[in-house]
């Protein structure tokens, strides 16, 4: 069995299957993040700010067009009483079939070209 997860704990007896990547979005600000999470059967893609609540609320107040631009309608967690912030879109995922696993990658690939065209504008 294997297991990754962000915390890098295993709380009792819970294995929670979460793979996840950093990807670089050209600015130290925010970067763009892909997630493959098996419990909840989804792929994820999403922009993580580490360090700065104003950059969230800045890009909150444009909530609108970023999602206009994308196409995506996204859930945007502000995580007050943590450091970060992200704002994420997510995909329904069959990760035991793997002639799935091509349309899931192609969804993914797509998620981040969007989202890195879009975001670096406003950031």
């Amino acid at each position: 069995m294997e297991l990754m997860i962000a915390s890098g704990r295993v709380l009792g007896a819970i294995f929670i299957y979460a793979y996840w990547t950093d990807i670089s979005i050209g600015t130290s600000v925010a970067r763009l993040g892909i997630t493959m999470i098996q419990k909840r059967a989804e792929n994820g893609v999403e922009l993580y700010i580490p360090d700065d609540k104003n950059v969230f609320k800045s890009l909150l107040e444009k909530k609108d067009s970023i999602e206009k631009e994308t196409g995506f309608t996204f859930d945007w967690q502000e995580l007050p009483t943590k450091k970060g912030s992200r704002v994420i879109v997510t995909n329904p995922a069959d990760f035991d079939d793997s002639s799935k696993w091509p349309e899931q990658f192609e969804w993914i690939m797509d998620a981040l070209l969007k989202m890195k065209k879009t975001f670096k504008k406003y950031l």
